[in-house]
């Protein structure tokens, strides 16, 4: 197990949290509909840019293709988890105890501690575990403490295959940028990274899902795969992909790229393009 902090933090850890009694949008029944769904998954979610973008792709699909029950099932195995999560409050001695039970089986810590940045400090768990729906995976879970002394969640995602321990890095006058470099389940290499960054007193999720946003920079071509990043610098080079291409294998060039956080979105702002392969 490796424990991490700022410089390094002797810890040991497993299942421990100290609940509290369960908030009023906890005990509301879940919904049954997709719309009214959405609405609860996104009041609970940490990550509502995610949930944003995965009911935007559910209604691009006609309605005589949308699977409704699949997609309302989806969301409250979703919506059940971040409100347990939300609940939960545990302290630096619990959390050396052990794993942050809240949703994988068999849940094992491969790394914790807390990261800082002047008078900024963040908890973490890194977890390995599996669940029903999804497999073997891992997850990250970040805290904050509050006035009491309680570790409150801020932030958690357990669908990567796993997660690497995070930093914390000065963006802009009064700002911090947490992350956590993150790859997806399956032979597909996604990016899963987290970013989380303190802006006007409180830290907000960083909208990681920057090809969106990318306009002409790409010229029509495809980050397929987690680039491969130089934090905390927001760098990265990766390969390109045109349309055509296998998953495994961009023939679309090389390209090296930056970024910025803008609006809490993480923003491609330039694209150096080179060997071009094929590409008009």
């Amino acid at each position: 197990m490796r424990l991490i902090t700022a410089s390094i933090l002797a810890l040991a850890m497993a299942v421990s949290a100290c609940g509290q009694p369960p908030a009023a949008e906890a005990q509301e029944p879940l919904a049954t509909t997709a719309e009214a769904a959405y609405r609860q998954a996104l009041a609970a979610t940490p990550m509502p840019y995610d949930v944003e973008n995965t009911h935007r792709y559910w209604l691009s699909d006609p309605v005589d293709q949308r699977d409704e029950d699949y997609y309302v099932e989806a969301l409250q195995r979703r919506i059940v988890q971040d409100r347990r999560a939300r609940a939960i409050r545990t302290t630096v001695e619990a959390l050396q105890a052990g794993c942050v039970d809240i949703v994988l089986k068999g849940c094992s810590v491969t790394a914790g501690g807390f990261v800082q940045g002047g008078d900024k400090r963040l908890w973490f768990q890194l977890q390995d575990g599996f669940t029903e729906e999804d497999g073997v995976g891992g997850g990250v879970v970040i805290f904050e403490q509050e006035a009491g002394g309680a570790l409150k969640p801020i932030y958690w995602t357990f669908e990567g295959a796993r997660y690497d321990a995070p930093m914390l890095t000065p963006n802009g006058e009064g700002q911090w940028l947490l992350i956590v470099p993150g790859i997806s389940r399956g032979t597909g290499s996604g990016d899963m990274t987290v970013m989380l960054l303190w802006r006007d007193g409180q830290w907000r999720p960083v909208d990681i899902f920057w090809q969106a946003r990318a306009g002409d920079l790409l010229k029509g071509l495809e980050v397929r795969h987690q680039p491969r990043w130089h934090f905390p610098e927001l760098s990265a080079y990766t390969p390109l992909w045109r349309a055509s291409d296998a998953n495994c294998c961009g023939e679309g060039g090389e390209a090296g790229l930056s970024f910025d956080i803008v609006d809490d979105r993480l923003t491609l702002t330039d694209a150096s393009i080179k060997n071009r392969r094929g590409v008009d």
